[in-house]
């Protein structure tokens, strides 16, 4: 265990490290996710748009993601200082959730928790999705109060959205929603300037 936590704050520190290299002349596009576990518009929307664009441009130093696992849920604090969480799929959503919140957490950049996330999505329930992505690590945190917590902590990010979230997957770019996420290839690609290498060889094959 402290091997492995020496490791991923190494790893974590290498990928902020990389992240924060200056980039070519060109804006910066921020993008938040707002995503849930067992969601079946969420698991296609990785499948075929975020993930793809994420590693298209996570090179660049253009694209600034941020993935908010909550969604429809609902956590209420109780008296132990310990919450109690309903989901919109049940609770083994609300388990794969803070699984998704707990790698965030530890692995800091999208470099190294994108593929966390995305081998969790659309899993049947915790253990599945530990043993399929090999996060034995992360069980205590994604079963116990801290994961809750995480998760309470994602729910306060989802009520602050300005309109509020109706589905899900919820996708903001630069502070303003995206109606077009199945295309948000295009439409970060459409927002930078100049545009990299790497977005012109998406558009060359649509051609």
């Amino acid at each position: 265990m402290i091997k492995f936590f020496v490791t991923a704050v190494f790893v974590s520190l290498f990928s902020l490290a990389l992240a924060n290299k200056p980039t070519s002349d060109g804006n910066i596009i921020h993008c938040t996710v707002y995503i849930e576990s067992k969601c079946r518009d969420t698991n296609n929307f990785m499948e075929d748009n975020l993930v793809p664009t994420f590693d298209m441009l996570k090179n660049t130093g253009r694209f600034n993601l941020t993935v908010i696992p909550f969604g429809k849920a609902r956590c209420l604090p109780k008296k132990t200082g310990d919450f109690a969480c309903s989901c919109q799929h049940g609770a083994d959503e609300c388990e794969l959730n803070s699984l998704q919140n707990c790698a965030i957490h530890y692995h800091k950049t999208p470099n190294s928790f994108m593929p966390i996330i995305s081998c969790i999505q659309g899993e049947a329930n915790l253990d599945s999705a530990i043993e399929k992505c090999k996060l034995e690590y992360l069980r205590e945190c994604a079963s116990g109060p801290q994961g809750r917590a995480l998760l309470a902590e994602a729910g306060l990010k989802t009520r602050e959205l300005d309109p509020k979230m109706t589905f899900v997957p919820w996708v903001v770019l630069d502070g303003k929603r995206a109606y077009y996420h199945r295309n948000i290839d295009k439409e970060v690609c459409g927002r930078l300037e100049p545009m990299p290498e790497e977005c012109r060889e998406i558009f060359k094959r649509r051609i």
